[in-house]
């Protein structure tokens, strides 16, 4: 019994550690304990890079949880029916105000709405993580265009995205080539 609460122990202390340290594509957010991760970034068609957003709940987040959107304050003098009919309900957060910055041109790009045929992970979430808990989102931008060495060859490009919350920009993250744009049909 004594190894297996040993174990239990190394295990939630190695994962408390994991989800407390910060890694590349890091940032903490305006939420105590609330860390925003980017875990992927893929090149999509239209020209565009859909970028997966891991919001996390770190050891140091409040137990209670953390409530991932907006609650507005309720003025002392709103009625309860205004209270009951949700209109000081919590707001959804957005990934929406995110902007990209190419790190060489400096060129910046705001985030764009999905289109109807999109079938992405949300953008737009209302949601609470308790410690060490997840939940992704995502965002999509216009690919910068690719770069070229003086051989023609694409070179390595990096961005910086800043989010909405985030306490600075998650920077030095590489991007894939764009995928390429169909040609008209030849036969």
């Amino acid at each position: 019994m004594k190894f297996l609460t040993s174990l239990s122990f190394f295990i939630f202390a190695t994962l408390s550690t994991l989800h407390a340290q910060k890694i590349p594509g890091e940032v903490e957010s305006t939420w105590p304990g609330i860390h925003f991760q980017v875990v992927e970034v893929s090149a999509i068609p239209g020209n565009r890079l859909i970028v997966v957003v891991r919001v996390v709940a770190t050891a140091q987040a409040p137990k209670n949880g953390t409530l991932i959107g907006t609650q507005p304050p309720i003025p002392p003098d709103a009625t309860p029916r205004q209270i009951a009919d949700g209109l000081f309900s919590p707001i959804p957060f957005s990934l929406e105000p995110s902007v990209m910055i190419d790190e060489k041109t400096k060129q910046e790009y705001p985030a764009l709405k999905p289109g109807p045929d999109d079938n992405y992970l949300p953008g737009e979430r209302l949601f609470s993580l308790h410690p060490l808990q997840a939940e992704k989102m995502a965002v999509l931008f216009t690919a910068p265009p690719p770069q070229f060495d003086s051989e023609g060859h694409p070179v390595k490009q990096t961005v910086s995205i800043i989010l909405p919350k985030a306490k600075g920009p998650i920077s030095k993250i590489t991007i894939p080539l764009p995928l390429p744009t169909p040609g008209p049909a030849t036969h």
